[in-house]
């Protein structure tokens, strides 16, 4: 015996569906049509309930993968956070704020080295005579200039403005004065020599 079939609005009811939303299941292969404008209950009722069941299990399959995501990067960034706090208790890294400070007064202590060289210069100048022997102190001064300036002990700075940034009591880098790097005579000041004999001063002389 042929199983009785209803009209779609039998359907809509029993689904609590709008006509076009069936038929769009219908085009889905969600629900079967058993012939024009006629649909099988228990069929209809089954190929709906096994469109929502896998409609869930795919969201929950969303949701596990964005988690998993979430606690993968989670993990990531508690690592990276674990290694840039070593590395600095280490010594390898160096603060942004710091930095900045340090390359600061470097690059004022380089700007002061090369411009004492003329100052330098007109004493030397003074006995001698020719272009080649003029020649030949100032690329002397150079050599002497480029010379002190490799030897800078950039790392010993960077630990004393640290340190003076830790004195200050409120976190920010203490006001340092500029590095001298030994020009125009005796220093005030001076620091430990770094590793490769470099000074480091508090005022610039001249």
């Amino acid at each position: 015996m042929a199983a009785k079939t209803y009209p779609v609005a039998v359907i809509c009811k029993l689904l609590d569906l709008t006509p076009q939303r069936i038929r769009q299941l219908v085009n889905e292969g969600v629900i079967p049509r058993a012939g024009r404008g006629r649909y099988e209950l228990v069929p209809a009722v089954r190929g709906y309930i096994k469109y929502l069941r896998d409609r869930a299990i795919g969201k929950e399959g969303e949701q596990s993968s964005d988690i998993a995501l979430a606690r993968t990067r989670l993990i990531r960034e508690n690592a990276d956070r674990a290694a840039m706090e070593n590395a600095k208790a280490r010594g390898e890294l160096i603060p942004a704020p710091l930095l900045v400070k340090a390359l600061e007064q470097t690059f004022t202590a380089f700007g002061a080295r090369i411009e004492a060289i003329p100052r330098k210069a007109v004493p030397r100048l003074k006995t001698v005579s020719g272009d080649a022997a003029r020649e030949k102190v100032l690329r002397e001064l150079g050599r002497e200039a480029l010379s002190e300036l490799s030897n800078f002990d950039f790392g010993r700075l960077v630990g004393r403005i640290d340190k003076e940034s830790s004195g200050s009591g409120n976190g920010s880098a203490a006001p340092a004065g500029p590095v001298d790097l030994g020009v125009g005579g005796p220093a005030q000041g001076s620091l430990p020599r770094g590793k490769r004999g470099a000074r480091e001063m508090e005022h610039v002389k001249g």
